[in-house]
């Protein structure tokens, strides 16, 4: 691994004129900074300065795709792309707080043998998963190249400590799914003893006779479901062959004693 993982002990401070920074950039009074040069050595200067008070990491690194552009070349031999990333990583691990998190997108040039790497450096108990970015759509030239259409791009995403990692789920508003159209009476009490009935008839009965046809697409039909939600389900078919044993026990019993 060593070609992989450089030693970086004799990693010198580097050189003032490789970097500089722009204090209290973007917000008037703000502690942002922007950092322009090389940013091994800006990270190695972090590393040193600042270790662990980044909470989140979000690095879009060169693809080696076997291109050349205006600022840099995209065009590395693996390992040498390899321990090219990997000198970075060492560096933004040691930047992260214990609960932080890094996120590395990439294409699928790379991608696998990234995560090889990076399995090496966090452990496989700090991966949190592989994110799947939409980064085009078919559209142009690109419908016409040879070979499947690459519409996608990947986002690996690691903790610091797996023990400190916590996820805060962030919600989008849909409408309710309109499979969920079974009501219960009365679900505070033990279930065989639920009052079962549909959800429209439960509408109907709270706001009063409808002066329209019913549409579950009415809004105040559907915020009525949200704000009864512990009374609504959907009923669904219990594989055997997928469900746990006691589901598919319960299942059993359900028949024979249906009451």
């Amino acid at each position: 691994m060593s070609t992989v993982f450089p030693d970086l002990s004799s990693l010198s401070p580097p050189p003032s004129e490789r970097w500089r920074v722009a204090l209290r950039h973007g917000v008037p009074g703000g502690s942002n900074r922007l950092f322009h040069g090389d940013n091994l050595a800006a990270l190695a200067w972090l590393a040193e300065h600042e270790p662990a008070s980044f909470q989140c990491v979000y690095i879009d690194p060169p693809y080696n795709r076997g291109t050349k552009h205006a600022h840099y070349a995209d065009a590395r031999s693996r390992s040498a792309w390899l321990e090219f990333m990997a000198r970075r990583l060492v560096l933004l691990r040691r930047l992260l707080r214990a609960s932080g998190s890094l996120f590395v997108q990439l294409d699928d040039n790379e991608l696998d043998y990234m995560k090889v790497v990076l399995d090496e450096l966090f452990g496989t108990e700090c991966f949190i998963g592989r994110v799947t970015v939409r980064a085009r759509s078919p559209s142009a030239f690109s419908t016409v190249n040879r070979g499947v259409f690459k519409a996608s791009e990947y986002l690996l995403w690691y903790a610091r400590s797996r023990a400190d990692f916590r996820y805060h789920p962030q919600r989008v508003s849909r409408p309710p799914d309109p499979a969920y159209t079974r009501w219960i009476e009365n679900p505070q009490d033990p279930a065989e003893q639920w009052q079962l009935g549909r959800v429209r008839d439960a509408f109907i009965r709270e706001r009063g006779p409808l002066t329209s046809r019913f549409r579950r697409s009415d809004p105040a039909y559907q915020q009525f479901v949200v704000d009864h939600a512990q009374h609504v389900f959907r009923l669904a078919p219990i594989s055997d062959r997928k469900a746990g044993a006691g589901t598919v026990a319960a299942k059993v019993r359900s028949r024979q004693h249906p009451a």
